[in-house]
């Protein structure tokens, strides 16, 4: 239905114009003339900011041979009845994934359709910050470092980039990157998208509920691929859940703190 559109826009002005197909809308940079354009038009529903959004931040944790947080899951007892992971593929929407890490390398899918950068900044895996490879590993690491670190050792993973060399997402890259997970390499005649889609960001803003990407979400969720928010680290007061991960659709999982596990200074 944006075909028109786009053909209007190629002609007035419009730069680094993407079709969101997923969401039914499109982003674009334009002169102020045309946004005024733009919001006046009846067939725009709306015209927002393209917001930005800035990366989290990844934190060292302590080694263990079984790390706690799996056990506080239950997850050695899903291994031993053979539910590891096998054959299923988890796509993570972060700051990226090294592909040197050594627990991730052998797990990375491999090919055109399992990298997907929105910013054209890097053609193959790589984590600036770190928080990506963190939360990959947890998806799919194994043990190879002296402890056990992923809920799904035997998954595979891909992943979108959506903070940039700067550490700031905007919100057409992260629509972009959920439509690149619907459809990784671009034909619909072929099943290569990822089974889960996992995002440990949030857009800050506790005890709001912001449906920006409703659509993108409901579009994976029609196609049987489980999307997952992480809920915030703003509680555990009332009312300091955070989107996406308190929208429709959405499996939020929260955050348990280990208070054995810290040392207080006197």
């Amino acid at each position: 239905s944006s075909g028109p559109m786009l053909e209007r826009l190629a002609g007035a002005g419009a730069r680094d114009v993407h079709p969101l197909w997923i969401a039914d809308a499109i982003a674009l940079r334009a002169p102020a003339a045309l946004i005024r354009d733009l919001a006046s038009d009846a067939d725009v529903l709306q015209v927002r900011l393209d917001a930005p959004l800035d990366a989290p931040l990844s934190y060292a944790g302590a080694v263990a041979p079984v790390e706690w947080n799996l056990n506080a899951i239950g997850a050695p007892a899903l291994w031993l009845r053979g539910f590891r992971g096998a054959g299923a593929v988890v796509a993570s929407l972060d700051s990226g994934v090294d592909i040197g890490n050594p627990e991730l390398a052998s797990r990375w899918r491999g090919g055109a359709n399992s990298w997907f950068d929105p910013y054209g900044q890097h053609a193959t895996p790589i984590d600036l910050n770190g928080h990506g490879t963190q939360v990959t590993g947890l998806m799919v690491a194994g043990d190879a470092g002296g402890s056990a670190v992923g809920v799904a050792p035997d998954a595979h993973w891909v992943a979108a980039r959506v903070f940039n060399d700067a550490g700031v997402a905007v919100e057409s890259a992260i629509h972009r990157a959920l439509q690149w997970a619907l459809d990784p390499d671009g034909d619909p005649s072929t099943d290569d998208a990822p089974d889960v889609v996992n995002a440990s960001w949030d857009m800050a803003e506790p005890g709001a509920c912001n449906s920006v990407f409703q659509a993108d979400i409901d579009a994976l969720r029609a196609a049987d691929i489980a999307v997952v928010f992480a809920a915030g680290n703003f509680g555990p007061e009332p009312d300091t859940s955070t989107s996406p991960a308190n929208t429709a659709h959405v499996l939020s999982v929260g955050a348990v703190l280990d208070l054995s596990r810290l040392t207080f200074n006197q």
